[in-house]
């Protein structure tokens, strides 16, 4: 491109000259270097021509020595359109501005609504929510999600029995339901221990009620373990003198540990395929404009046959509107799969510590497994089958209420 052509991409303009003195204005021009282009006479005093914008300030210079009248009529090119748009800066700035403004409205937090709970409760909850960064005035790029929220204070504040957030524009609603504590609650109400389980009784420890039965009896499931119902040695003589004497009624408080017996059944194959996790992970970007997925960054190609991915879904909301534009963040995490053989007692002894491990999430940390027998194994199309025979120590004692009539018995 030669550099007149480039000179009229940046700026180029159109002017009317008029006077007298036409054509020394042009020589002048001409003697300056100034070049006009498309010179054209309209009229013995009138021409119409283009010249370039840098040099407009001398062609000025020269019409106005010669008492020539400059009109122009046309302006283009880069530089023109840029000195236009910096007029009007003000109004791009106020634009942006606003946009400023009302996003950062629109992701303030405003007001948080919490029912009426205890002291304690409340304050746990405020607490956990400040860490959230939820509170009045507290501005977030990134809102956690409301069943993110509920999962928070649901596991951070174990008095919770129930949890609701609610999420209307820039105002949290939060009601909450506490635990009742049982034990309180029941107290005052008298109560026996009864077997849950079926077993053999290995250990006794009551702090209230009368044991009804001894270390290394048998009991079924139902039975009574400690009874509610007090009778002292004086008041069982004078009963048997005066039947209108009144027993007294406590709750029975307390644990009984009894051996109980569980058959349990587990297979594993022997062959046994993993995926591990390879080196660092890779970032993808993208953004979704009304149904359209604009791909930002999609370098480098993922190599591996195996990945796990992981999508954060960040849309565009103002106040509790959201806009048809979201932001999409891929994590790709490279895998290796792995494939191997176990040997028959390498998929026995794992199989046992499958099985021993669920049966203790079920029974609970306090219980313990003692022992178990393998009652039958066998190897069926590449899998290891197992019965065991699992012998655990648990607390079978259940709270069951004394009935209303017998106590005014």
């Amino acid at each position: 491109m030669s550099r007149q052509r480039i000179k009229e991409w940046l700026a180029a303009v159109t002017l009317w000259v008029e006077g007298e003195q036409i054509e020394a204005f042009l020589d002048a021009c001409r003697k300056s270097f100034l070049f006009l282009r498309d010179v054209k006479y309209i009229s013995k005093n009138k021409v119409r021509a283009r010249c370039y914008f840098q040099d407009m300030k001398k062609v000025r210079e020269l019409a106005n020595r010669y008492q020539l009248r400059l009109t122009l009529d046309d302006e283009n090119g880069l530089f023109v359109s840029l000195r236009v748009k910096l007029q009007e800066t003000y109004k791009l700035v106020a634009l942006l501005l606003s946009g400023l403004f009302l996003f950062f409205l629109s992701h303030t937090v405003w007001q948080v609504n919490l029912q009426p709970l205890s002291y304690q409760l409340e304050k746990d909850i405020q607490r956990e929510l400040n860490r959230l960064n939820i509170y009045p005035g507290a501005f977030q790029v990134r809102a956690p999600s409301v069943e993110a929220i509920e999962k928070a204070l649901m596991e951070n504040i174990p008095e919770l029995l129930y949890i609701s957030v609610k999420k209307r524009g820039t105002i949290y609603t939060i009601e909450a339901l506490e635990k009742i504590d049982k034990e309180l609650e029941s107290s005052e109400k008298p109560s026996h221990l009864i077997a849950e389980k079926s077993g053999v009784i290995k250990k006794m420890l009551v702090e209230q009620g009368q044991p009804v039965i001894n270390v290394n009896d048998f009991v079924q499931k139902g039975d009574l373990l400690v009874s509610g119902e007090l009778l002292l040695q004086e008041e069982a003589d004078d009963q048997k003198k005066d039947k209108k004497k009144e027993a007294s009624y406590v709750r029975s408080i307390g644990e009984v540990y009894a051996n109980t017996w569980y058959e349990v059944t587990v297979s594993l194959p022997q062959e046994h395929q993993s995926y591990h996790l390879d080196g660092d992970h890779v970032h993808h970007y993208a953004i979704d404009l009304v149904g359209l997925r604009i791909p930002i960054k999609f370098w480098p190609k993922l190599s591996n046959e195996y990945f796990t991915t992981i999508i954060e879904r960040y849309p565009l909301k103002v106040f509790n509107y959201e806009l048809p534009i979201v932001f999409y963040k891929e994590k790709h995490f490279p895998q290796t799969k792995r494939q191997y053989q176990r040997s028959v007692k390498e998929a026995k002894a794992l199989a046992i510590d499958h099985a021993l491990e669920n049966l203790q999430g079920k029974l609970g940390k306090e219980t313990e497994i003692e022992k178990y027998y393998i009652l039958h194994e066998a190897v069926d199309n590449g899998k290891v089958k197992l019965r065991l025979y699992v012998s655990a120590v648990e607390n079978i004692a259940r709270e069951k209420p004394i009935k209303k009539e017998k106590v005014r018995d």
